[in-house]
């Protein structure tokens, strides 16, 4: 099942890949709203939301789970995973140890938009191009890997996300705007 720690750096080399992990940020809630970031692609959950989470769907891939400092949330977690036959790791030193080794992390809320919880919806124009495209991926790797996106009509795009408390991106209007030619 491999080690029950693993560094930051090694952590944040796997986050782009297809089968990236799982990450897990199990800090007390005053601490991850005091801080507004967190990692990237990290689910914000209490402990048993965590194991509950990863027990039911993991797709078998590794669990990494932190949390302020690397310690007994986050290893309390890893080891009941671990229990049951999960392949999970604790960051080492949690989010001290990220800040740290100086790895990126990403704002929790940003105009209106908050990462980390419920699954965020992203509404865009349909038959996208190579940006858009690459948008979906950019969000679901690096910012909320639950992320739904929808692609409408390019004229119902704003009144869809509206509707759907989504975020529209990529076009004039959108609160995440295309740059360039539309």
């Amino acid at each position: 099942m491999g080690t029950p720690f693993l560094i930051p750096a090694d952590v944040f080399a796997q986050l782009d890949r297809a089968d990236a992990p799982l990450v897990f940020d199990v800090r007390r809630p005053e601490i991850v709203e005091a801080a507004n970031e967190i990692m990237p692609a990290a689910r914000i959950r209490t402990p048993s939301e965590a194991i509950a989470e990863a027990l039911l769907d993991h797709g078998g891939r590794l669990i990494v789970v932190t949390c302020a400092h690397g310690h007994n949330r986050s290893q309390q977690v890893v080891a009941r995973l671990r229990a049951n036959g999960v392949a999970a790791a604790a960051l080492t030193d949690g989010y001290d140890g990220w800040r740290a080794a100086g790895l990126p992390l990403v704002k929790r809320h940003v105009q209106g938009v908050t990462l980390g919880g419920p699954p965020t919806t992203w509404v865009t124009g349909r038959r996208p191009k190579i940006d858009r495209v690459a948008c979906p991926w950019l969000i679901a790797r690096f910012l909320d890997p639950t992320a739904e996106f929808l692609f409408v009509e390019p004229d119902q795009v704003v009144a869809v996300a509206e509707d759907a408390g989504g975020i529209a991106y990529d076009l004039p209007g959108g609160l995440f705007e295309y740059d360039g030619e539309f």
